[in-house]
């Protein structure tokens, strides 16, 4: 559950995202919502990633990431296992790296030897 003012922040990163291609910055968020400090910003970003609207980029200037909550267009993570070179096949080297995919897509196309899609 967020506060109302957690939902006008929410909106506004939201809004700047959609008109810019990117997240706002500390200032950029305190400016548009009339705060008087960015340490009000902090504690309000800090509370939406708790509830799990939001994920941190740590010391990242425009280190806010918007999540999805649920819906058919939501994204999912898999595991990126490795890559194929063109030619002789090479064995792939494990890495912990993941690859965002539409949750649909994943859904309907991975074999279900990976598990139930959450």
């Amino acid at each position: 559950m967020i506060t109302p003012r957690q939902q006008q922040l929410l909106t506004s990163i939201r809004r700047f995202v959609e008109t810019h291609g990117f997240a706002p910055t500390i200032s950029e968020i305190q400016e548009q919502l009339g705060l008087r400090s960015p340490a009000s910003v902090h504690h309000l970003l800090s509370e939406l990633e708790k509830d799990g609207c939001i994920r941190r980029i740590p010391n990242a200037r425009r280190g806010i990431e918007l999540v999805s909550q649920g819906g058919n267009d939501s994204e999912c993570e898999i595991p990126l296992l490795g890559v194929i070179a063109a030619g002789y096949p090479i064995e792939a080297v494990l890495n912990q790296e993941m690859v965002s995919i539409l949750y649909w897509v994943a859904k309907k196309h991975l074999p279900s030897e990976f598990g139930e899609i959450q």
